[in-house]
């Protein structure tokens, strides 16, 4: 006979999966300074997104040109982003590369968040939007 007891921890855990710690791949939609967004890099339809893993309390997402991966703390609306990795790929588009370097600036920056529907709004500690993002799942 198994014990489930090894498990009880990971049960017993107070997890937030709710959104958009639920999983959910959010499309960022908008990047400070708010300026349109690229959607299409080398005749690809692609988004910029983030993704939260609340089992495993890790972020992963994609630029246009790059992934990156990391931790992730949350707690009421405050939210912390620690352990950043990303790839370091140069695109052909000095534009698409703008805002990759744009979107991975603004993740070192976020300190909480406000939901609006699908609509997440993340922002610094200045209260500032500095990008907004909308569930696709």
């Amino acid at each position: 006979m198994v014990s489930l007891n090894c498990f009880m921890p990971v049960l017993a855990q107070n997890l937030d999966t709710s959104f958009p710690f639920d999983e959910s791949v959010l499309r960022i939609e908008r990047l400070s300074p708010f300026k349109g967004l690229i959607m299409d890099y080398q005749g690809q339809q692609r988004y910029t997104n983030i993704k939260f893993n609340p089992y495993t309390h890790t972020v992963t997402g994609n630029g246009l040109c790059n992934k990156f991966v990391g931790r992730f703390s949350q707690n009421g609306n405050q939210l912390t982003l620690s352990d950043i990795k990303k790839s370091n790929i140069k695109c052909l588009s000095e534009d698409v590369n703008q805002q990759d370097n744009r979107f991975f600036q603004r993740l070192q920056i976020l300190s909480s968040y406000e939901i609006l529907g699908k609509v997440v709004k993340f922002l610094d500690s200045k209260k500032h939007v500095v990008m907004m993002a909308r569930s696709i799942k």
